[in-house]
């Protein structure tokens, strides 16, 4: 729980700062509960007011969750599949909003978010039926344009994805070809 406190302080400056007016400002301020079990749903509250400013980079933010803390520019653009210059788009306002950090520049990119709370926050905002579509999505996507040995580890954060693999494995047949990318990928 410590680390989350820095990022609930930093979370709530961002609020007052970002109100509105005096009045939301006070508000929002207002809102901060003395106690400090409260705290993690105050911080929930606070990130999830921010990714909802952001409109269509929610998505985008939503994806990125799905993928793992960090990814690819490359296996992003294959699951989003959007314009390059929308999802660029979206991808800047992440980042300028201090969710995401960038390193390198795309296509080559990779993106991490700022923390595993933001990560969270992300993926919570996911409904049940569109999150399994969206991690069979990014599996089938990894099998067919990342299925060379070393490639999968490149373009994500393994730990996430292995919630891709086992929903594509519930959804379709396993082949041997599966069971092969999947291995090399350590993904069970």
């Amino acid at each position: 729980m410590r680390g989350g406190i820095p990022l609930f302080v930093e979370e709530m400056t961002k609020a007052v700062l970002e109100a509105e007016s005096e009045d939301d400002a006070q508000q929002t301020a207002a809102a901060v509960p003395p106690s400090a079990l409260t705290v993690p749903a105050s911080l929930h509250a606070s990130l999830m007011a921010r990714l909802d400013r952001l409109g269509s980079a929610k998505e985008v933010a939503q994806i990125g969750a799905a993928i793992g803390r960090e990814f690819s520019y490359a296996l992003m653009a294959a699951v989003a599949r959007k314009a390059e210059a929308d999802l660029a788009s979206a991808l800047d306002r992440l980042t300028a909003a201090g969710l995401l950090f960038r390193q390198g520049a795309p296509p080559q990119a990779t993106y991490l978010f700022k923390h595993a709370l933001v990560q969270d926050a992300a993926y919570g905002t996911l409904l049940r039926e569109p999150r399994r579509a969206l991690h069979a999505c990014i599996a089938e996507t990894l099998e067919s344009q990342f299925a060379e040995p070393g490639q999968i580890q490149s373009a994500v954060d393994t730990r996430r994805v292995s919630t891709s693999a086992a929903s594509l494995r519930r959804s379709t047949k396993t082949t041997r070809r599966r069971r092969s990318i999947w291995s090399s990928a350590s993904i069970r």
